[in-house]
């Protein structure tokens, strides 16, 4: 299992995530996380639904913890 950190590169307003925002984000892939983990991290986070739509990898800047 793998750390991943996420990062916002810009507001994500109709979800309410600032630009900068970082998310952790565990992942048993070796690429990028998938958009379930991205979901039920930022589910984790306490963001609502609205913020599915930015369960993409390629939303976010991504680092290896």
């Amino acid at each position: 299992m793998r750390t991943l950190l996420l990062q916002a590169p810009r507001d994500f307003v109709d979800a309410g995530i600032p630009k900068g925002y970082m998310l952790q984000v565990i992942t048993s892939s070796t690429g990028t996380p998938r958009p379930s983990e991205v979901r039920e991290a930022l589910c984790r986070a306490g963001f609502s639904s609205r913020a599915d739509r930015y369960d993409s990898a390629g939303n976010w800047i991504i680092t290896e913890l």
